[in-house]
């Protein structure tokens, strides 16, 4: 068995006796703190300067920072992790993101809601289309920031869901432009590409494919800003022009291309989110992080793919659940790569009634 630590003076005591030997305190019956620290949370009644579990400053309760996704929450520091590499679990982290999810399963829905409700915005003439990086973008941080709270042991709460429109607003929009920047070109060609193979493949009207061009890519706003139809661009005429086998290999090229630097920009929100407020510091550790464990995000990439492929099944319902769970799984990976602690069950030594402790995730 572990020792049990005195709640008063931070002794390690054997788990068989019932008093501290040094103060005589009742082990089992938790003192208010005087202190808490800053990193894991954990709680004394003496005036420690450090804390005697990991090193942490203590603070006063009153003056201490709020435990959550910041980088004195981390076990190492970015720059550690791309040196050392990490490694997950794809099953484990499906598990994890599931129970993530349904601890608070109603409040995540109604973010992620709030989230897919301000993409309507794109139907305000001229300035609509750039609502959905001035707007969405951020709320779709503002919902990582809550599952990497969450996961770190602290109760997820709505107004988080803003917490990117802060001090964080321009980075978060920067890097995002940045991810934009780089994904761009290969997207668009696989995006176009697709639709014209799908059109050649399968048949059908050249209204038709105009009409899902149209809705595809708010060629609406195409019009009204640069005076263009989408499917009137050089390289659309080209790709009609094509034979579908020809076509079909720009498309999977294309696409891998786009996959590929998806994966190497994985966490580059993450990263703003949680450590750094430079965008181009952001896609640098970004891309070291990811070649660490390129192969088994690539596959984590296809297995949220299928399980949103999956989730549109019934009448695209079932992404209410899996968007968000796919959310969850990215904060999930990120914390286990940078080292972030999760909130664990309570152990003998670190019982709220048997240690004196209060941290995350420890009642």
């Amino acid at each position: 068995m572990e020792p049990v630590i005195c709640p008063k003076c931070g002794k390690a005591c054997s788990p068989y006796v019932k008093f501290c030997p040094d103060d005589g305190t009742e082990l089992g019956v938790p003192l208010p703190p005087a202190k808490r620290c800053e990193t894991c949370g954990a709680g004394y009644v003496k005036d420690f300067t450090f804390c005697p579990l990991d090193g942490g400053r203590m603070r006063d309760p009153k003056d201490a920072k709020p435990v959550g996704p910041t980088k004195d929450a981390g076990a190492k520091d970015v720059d550690d992790a791309i040196r050392d590499g990490f490694d997950f679990k794809l099953g484990e982290v499906f598990r994890e993101s599931q129970a993530l999810l349904n601890k608070h399963l109603w409040l995540y829905i109604g973010a992620f809601l709030l989230c897919i409700g301000s993409v309507l915005l794109i139907a305000i003439p001229y300035v609509g289309i750039f609502c959905l990086p001035l707007v969405t973008y951020p709320l779709v941080g503002g919902l990582m920031s809550m599952f990497l709270s969450a996961y770190v042991g602290n109760k997820p709460q709505m107004k988080a869901l803003f917490s990117q429109f802060s001090g964080k607003y321009l980075p978060y929009i920067g890097a995002t432009f940045i991810q934009a920047l780089v994904v761009s070109i290969p997207g668009m060609l696989s995006n176009a590409s697709c639709l014209v193979w799908f059109h050649k493949a399968f048949g059908g009207t050249r209204d038709l494919f105009g009409d899902m061009l149209y809705w595809m890519q708010v060629d609406m706003q195409w019009k009204k800003i640069l005076h263009v139809n989408f499917t009137d661009l050089p390289f659309v005429q080209t790709f009609m022009e094509m034979e579908p086998a020809k076509l079909f290999a720009i498309l999977a090229t294309s696409f891998l291309v786009y996959f590929v630097l998806m994966v190497f920009t994985l966490f580059i929100q993450m990263l703003i989110i949680d450590r750094t407020n430079r965008p181009i510091e952001a896609l640098c550790k970004s891309a070291l992080l990811a070649k660490k464990r390129f192969w088994k995000l690539f596959l984590l990439g296809w297995v949220v793919i299928a399980l949103n492929n999956l989730g549109a099944l019934p009448v695209g319902l079932g992404l209410i659940y899996t968007m968000p769970m796919s959310i969850a799984m990215l904060v999930i990976v990120y914390a286990k790569a940078v080292g972030v602690k999760k909130a664990h069950a309570e152990t003998p030594s670190m019982k709220g009634d048997g240690a004196g402790l209060s941290g995350p995730g420890i009642k």
